[in-house]
């Protein structure tokens, strides 16, 4: 199994809105031959979104609006300055160097957010497009590691599955559909923001 999928999968039933991230993989795998570009965009596409969960469930304080306006480089060094909150980890810089190198062959061989004349002047080659998918892979299995292993010290006082309504309006007020489930992952990555939506819900729980 694909090491990102791997990962994810020993992972789902804390974090399952990551499921959401299987699709991008399989697009990478299935094009490396036929449409090499197009699994390098993907792989763009997976540095993004990861990190854009990563950071969107350590740091309460930020919106998916933000977000939206930073280049892929950004969006990487701003997932590993969160996780960095919680711990030492290892200098990643190179990480964000890789990622700025996909998004310029993006830009000047993408076949999907740039449309191109056909017959198209430049295209990747299968055998780079694997290297670029490989390397992603690795990269991105291990800030899940990361992450994934976070111990959040917190007290849980009030039990997940006790507060279904509570549960099911916290999720329509995700009206962007990032998250699968947005009451469970902000339940398992900020509880305290959960515990506080739900006093609120029912002040009478305090």
């Amino acid at each position: 199994m694909n090491s990102v999928k791997e990962i994810i999968s020993k992972h789902l039933d804390e974090f399952e809105n990551f499921e959401y991230y299987f699709k991008i993989v399989e697009i990478i795998e299935l094009n490396l031959e036929s449409h090499p570009d197009i699994s390098i965009e993907s792989c763009k596409s997976l540095f993004e979104g990861i990190s854009k969960t990563i950071i969107l469930s350590l740091n309460p304080n930020i919106s998916i609006k933000e977000l939206e306006t930073l280049s892929a480089q950004k969006l990487v060094r701003s997932a590993v300055d969160e996780l960095g909150k919680y711990g030492e980890i290892e200098d990643l810089n190179f990480i964000t160097v890789f990622v700025k190198e996909i998004a310029t062959i993006r830009s000047l061989r993408g076949d999907i957010s740039h449309g191109r004349p056909s017959p198209k002047v430049i295209e990747s080659d299968s055998g780079y497009a694997i290297m670029v998918a490989n390397t992603t892979f690795n990269f991105v299995t291990y800030l899940l590691q990361i992450f994934f292993n976070l111990k959040f010290e917190t007290q849980k006082d009030y039990q997940y599955d006790n507060y279904p309504e509570f549960n099911e309006w916290l999720d329509e007020q995700d009206q962007v559909g990032f998250f699968k489930s947005y009451s469970l992952a902000l339940y398992q990555t900020d509880y305290i923001r959960y515990e506080q939506e739900l006093l609120k819900y029912y002040p009478d729980l305090e």
